[in-house]
């Protein structure tokens, strides 16, 4: 393996309709260029290669904008989940706390983005008024911390245009994994799920053209499968968790209304998410019935009101918790089929990846996990 730092990719090398290397600066400021078989696009949301395989579709659902910086000396959980990340809720929307290392802590908001002028005027102002709105961010932080200023880590720094997904994310000679692919809300800490898995499917591809095993064309259309099957089940999953948070004191989270929201119009990217668009199983039964089945949102209201009318100094974690359960099965009985929804609880509750072939006509890994195979 050759691993090269302080090396920038300036453009892709595409011949014949193919990617077949990078043009790149070394370290000394040189213009040189790499070839390969096969591209892997993994430098992040702000790739410079976002369309090279598909379009970049976003959600019009999670359109929520992020402030987020770095404290030194924050305080921890108490053990033994002192390296535990803490989320927080608050009337404009909710805070990250992830612990980075023993000193070193990532903080941030997510919030309507109505707030984007002020967060782009003055970030140190906006950053303060969320945090006493939510009063928890500050007391676990303690009285030692202090924000970074300096350095890599020395910017707050804001993220927009929250989740998106590519319509494609490999074409010839070229993949896209994590956040060049696709990108969903952080609320559960997708994001680091997804890239891995992407690029353990990406590479299982690879591994298995290289090697001449099984033709190009369906050893990605596994990757692209797995990949967006992946992503359409996370996103459903925060779509019923950010419609059972709802508080009708709070915009933010009365706003993130699922049956009222535009992503019932976004046809594009609930088909792309839903997996309709292609031959094979989708993660919903459609695109329609992901925002139509009356029978699933009476239950999930009927919840949300009970969750309403429970006064706040009665509200528990524990009944919360109950009632996002009884929520998340009553979806899964209606929107899936009983072996898809089997399939979707192994996203949460599993441990390794199943073996076994997920798709009609789809391929397993092999034996050693490295490629793919035939059933």
């Amino acid at each position: 393996m050759d691993v090269r730092e302080q090396h920038a990719v300036t453009g892709l090398i595409q011949e014949g309709g193919r990617t077949v290397g990078v043009s790149f600066t070394d370290h000394e400021g040189n213009l040189r260029e790499a070839r390969a078989r096969y591209v892997v696009d993994a430098a992040g949301n702000t790739t410079r290669h976002a369309n090279i395989a598909g379009e970049r579709v976003y959600s019009k659902y999670f359109r929520n904008i992020a402030l987020y910086g770095y404290y030194e000396n924050g305080g921890r959980l108490a053990p033994p989940m002192d390296g535990s990340i803490y989320v927080a809720a608050f009337d404009e929307g909710w805070f990250w706390y992830i612990p980075l290392s023993d000193k070193l802590t990532s903080v941030g908001a997510v919030v309507d983005r109505k707030y984007a002028d002020l967060l782009k005027q003055d970030p140190a102002r906006a950053m303060q008024m969320f945090m006493d709105k939510c009063p928890s961010i500050p007391e676990l932080l303690g009285p030692s911390a202090r924000r970074v200023t300096e350095g890599i880590y020395g910017e707050l720094r804001i993220r927009k245009d929250w989740s998106y997904c590519s319509t494609r994310f490999s074409k010839d000679g070229f993949v896209a994994v994590g956040d060049a692919a696709c990108f969903i809300d952080p609320v559960f800490s997708s994001g680091v799920h997804l890239a891995t898995y992407g690029a353990l499917l990406a590479a299982r591809s690879i591994n298995t053209c290289l090697a001449n095993q099984i033709d190009e064309a369906r050893s990605f259309e596994e990757f692209e499968l797995r990949y967006r099957r992946e992503y359409g089940n996370f996103y459903q999953f925060l779509m019923a968790f950010y419609d059972m948070h709802q508080d009708e004191e709070s915009y933010f989270w009365k706003a993130r209304d699922v049956i009222r929201s535009e992503e019932g119009a976004n046809e594009a990217f609930v088909r792309l998410v839903s997996g309709v668009s292609t031959n094979r199983e989708p993660v919903f039964r459609s695109a329609d019935e992901l925002f139509n089945q009356e029978s699933v949102w009476q239950v999930q209201e009927k919840y949300i009101e009970q969750w309403r009318a429970t006064p706040k100094e009665n509200r528990s974690k524990e009944h919360l918790d109950r009632m996002i359960t009884e929520v998340s099965d009553r979806v899964a009985d209606v929107l899936y089929p009983p072996e898809a929804r089997a399939r979707t609880l192994d996203v949460f509750h599993s441990g390794p990846e199943a073996t076994r072939q997920l798709f009609t006509d789809g391929l397993v890994p092999s034996d050693d996990e490295l490629g793919w195979q035939l059933p």
